[in-house]
């Protein structure tokens, strides 16, 4: 309550009851938004191109450190290297676990239960449609 008696009094401060008509305050309100919306877009727009700048900046710097320094870029190609090393190691491990029989076996199994259930859905949805047509006639 002692809420209201304190707002209530403040509200009616704050906005006018006189002069203007709704639809002109209406209107003058509106081109405010509008301007207002309208700075705020350049501001957007400006901001963006300056991170942009920054973001350049810090890959050329990057980039310059990262090959410039000769300690760095001796670290950077060791890290290359065992990439490739990782890479290598992944391909023969999915070689070794691919020639496993009983992987295979398992495998082809699944292949067969997944070409069924692509049957039994097939087949399920030639029944629906039959089904929609006899009602729909």
């Amino acid at each position: 309550m002692c809420f209201f008696r304190v707002l209530l009094p403040l509200l009616f401060c704050v906005v006018p009851l006189t002069a203007l008509s709704e639809d002109a305050g209406a209107s003058i309100a509106t081109e405010q938004l509008r301007q207002e919306l309208e700075q705020i877009r350049s501001e957007i727009e400006a901001t963006e191109r300056g991170m942009n700048q920054k973001m350049a900046e810090i890959r050329e710097r990057r980039h310059q450190i990262e090959f410039g320094d000769p300690e760095i870029a001796a670290l950077r190609q060791e890290l290359v290297e065992l990439e490739r090393q990782v890479l290598r190691k992944r391909e023969e491990l999915e070689a070794r676990i691919a020639a496993n029989k009983a992987l295979k076996a398992l495998e082809d199994e699944r292949r067969a239960v997944f070409q069924k259930l692509k049957e039994l859905r097939e087949t399920e949805a030639a029944i629906r449609r039959e089904l929609a047509a006899r009602e729909n006639s």
